[in-house]
């Protein structure tokens, strides 16, 4: 490597990774460990600040563990927070998102048709933490976004960068799918497995690409009961936790309430009210027929009270073994 005196980092000609002299990495109280991928071009520029403390995190998510016992029996967690919870600066993706759903009709209804929007949805750029969980950390806070600096929290945290192996289409579709359903059965009381048809349409963001801070956790399956992993996240703008317990049994997801006293700013994740909508004619024309909750109008996204979630995976019968269905 070539450079000067004063260079605190100095970048691989062969492979364009970053490489820190230690000593210089450790400007007053900061002590960095940075996992760049394969260079700082994969690092956005702007992100948002963290605003909760490694002491607040950890309460958090031992407070989310103890209100919901029974997604946690027989896995020793409580240690692992303590002691192995570390902070996160992630890449996310800002977009609008629109849906089309179809469900089974009800009466002489042959379908059921929602509509949904969600202005600011965010969705990871990467795969080194639970895709799903991120998913579940709403809302983002997006008018305290501010130029990206790895100093912005004391202590150890490590960065992760865009993962360009990550396919935009298949995570959207993965998460875009999870809102659909539990936005229509908690607003529509519609059954989120009986989805039939779905499409929707996600408007990317022009530079929408941002770090978020997130406190994560991460337990193996060798450790728990009937080979359940489970992976603990605390969103470190909100304070907001949830979890993931899953294996190849179940999968339960388990989300806190939002702290009431956290205030967002008019640029922060919206999921608007699902409405039940009605084909009338061409051109795309169609009829509300009905909101979710009512009359009353009502935000659904990261609604302020938390969610348990234990969902099975579908097994084929014998005719469906046989027929594919």
């Amino acid at each position: 490597f070539e450079g000067e005196s004063t260079q605190r980092v100095f970048e691989c000609p062969s492979c364009g990774n970053k490489i820190g002299v230690a000593d210089l990495l450790k400007p007053g109280t900061f002590s960095k460990r940075l996992t760049m991928g394969v260079g700082a071009e994969y690092v956005p520029e702007q992100g948002i600040p963290c605003e909760i403390s490694p002491q607040q995190a950890r309460a958090n998510a031992l407070q989310l563990v103890r209100q919901y016992p029974e997604a946690f029996a027989g896995h020793d967690v409580e240690d692992a927070i303590q002691n192995d919870m570390m902070l996160f600066y992630f890449p996310m993706a800002l977009a609008d998102l629109r849906m089309m759903a179809s469900f089974p009709g009800k009466g002489l209804s042959k379908e059921t048709l929602v509509y949904y929007e969600v202005l600011d949805w965010a969705y990871p750029r990467a795969n080194y933490l639970d895709v799903r969980l991120m998913g579940i950390l709403e809302p983002w806070d997006f008018g305290k976004v501010g130029p990206f600096d790895p100093a912005m929290q004391e202590g150890d945290f490590r960065v992760v960068s865009v993962d360009a192996s990550t396919k935009d289409q298949v995570v959207i579709d993965k998460l875009a799918l999870d809102v659909a359903g539990n936005d229509a059965e908690a607003v529509l009381g519609l059954n989120k497995k009986s989805i039939r048809t779905w499409a929707r349409k996600a408007r990317k963001h022009k530079d929408g690409l941002v770090m978020v801070p997130v406190y994560f956790v991460d337990r193996p399956a060798s450790d728990s009961r009937d080979g359940e992993q489970v992976r603990i996240a605390v969103n470190g703008q909100t304070g907001r936790a949830a979890a993931v317990v899953f294996s190849d049994k179940r999968e339960t997801h388990v989300v806190a309430p939002l702290n009431p006293n956290v205030m967002l700013s008019s640029e922060s994740t919206v999921h608007a009210t699902p409405i039940e909508v009605k084909y009338v004619k061409s051109p795309f024309l169609y009829q509300i027929v009905r909101r979710g909750g009512g009359e009353q109008p009502r935000q659904v996204a990261a609604a302020a009270e938390g969610s348990y979630r234990e969902e099975k995976p579908k097994r084929k019968g014998l005719f469906g073994a046989i027929f594919g269905k």
